[in-house]
């Protein structure tokens, strides 16, 4: 909504502004954000256009022009551990406590 009150910030009441105004705004600052920035900023602002036009307020959705790029993560980011890295690990571990029993337990199912 902060691309709303920006909008409104002049004193323009939200019927008086134009559709082209509107679609400038939304396209014009998510323009420059990364695609899951923009896949997570722009539904609510559909949202928000779909509700006034239910309700009669607006004749026409300006924010159903804007469509949100398909991104998809495919690999993780997070690198695999090498399996000298888990030994070493597992062996750092002090068994003789029962937090270190826990401990070693439960990194061992992890890895």
């Amino acid at each position: 909504m902060i691309l709303l009150s920006a909008l409104l910030q002049n004193g323009t009441p939200l019927l008086e502004l134009l559709f082209s105004q509107i679609i400038h705004g939304i396209s014009g600052s998510y323009l420059h954000k990364s695609p899951p920035s923009k896949k997570l900023a722009l539904p609510p602002i559909h949202r928000f256009f779909d509700a006034l036009l239910s309700q009669h307020v607006l004749i026409l959705n300006p924010a159903a022009a804007v469509r949100i790029a398909r991104y998809q993560v495919i690999e993780g980011k997070t690198p695999a551990t090498d399996p000298d890295q888990v030994r070493a690990l597992l062996a750092s571990i002090d068994v003789a406590t029962s937090a270190g029993h826990r401990d070693r337990a439960v990194i061992a199912f992890l890895v």
